[in-house]
């Protein structure tokens, strides 16, 4: 049942939150942005996915209430997505390495910043 929610959940934030996010963000491209940066990154994708089942929650019953169990279902997927997310991006944080940098040789720094962006890109 979680990879189905997750897949529904993913779907939602694709098709329906991405509309409402493309006129005021001005991100034409907002679908495909979101398409590679979740694959590429699992804290994105989490976050994707617990954005997503919110809205899927919102769209079953917009009024917050705890009566609606097919909502409170989502909601409580939701929350799940958003821990792993937060768990995910710990993570990532944790491995980032501490930047040595000497501000006194701005050459070296500005290479050194660049390395460093890569090795996060590659990540």
């Amino acid at each position: 049942m979680g990879i189905d929610q997750e897949w529904r959940g993913f779907k939602f934030f694709q098709f329906q939150t991405t509309k409402e996010l493309v006129t005021p963000l001005r991100l034409s491209s907002l679908n495909q942005l979101m398409l590679q940066t979740s694959h590429a990154n699992p804290a994105v994708l989490q976050a994707t996915i617990a954005l997503g089942s919110l809205g899927d929650r919102f769209q079953i019953n917009s009024v917050l209430t705890t009566e609606d169990s097919q909502a409170n279902n989502r909601r409580d997927f939701a929350c799940r997505q958003y821990n792993k997310a937060v768990t995910q991006l710990r993570e990532q944080l944790c491995n980032i390495k501490e930047p040595s940098v000497d501000f006194g040789n701005d050459a070296g720094a500005l290479m050194h910043l660049r390395s460093e962006l890569e090795i996060l890109r590659r990540e």
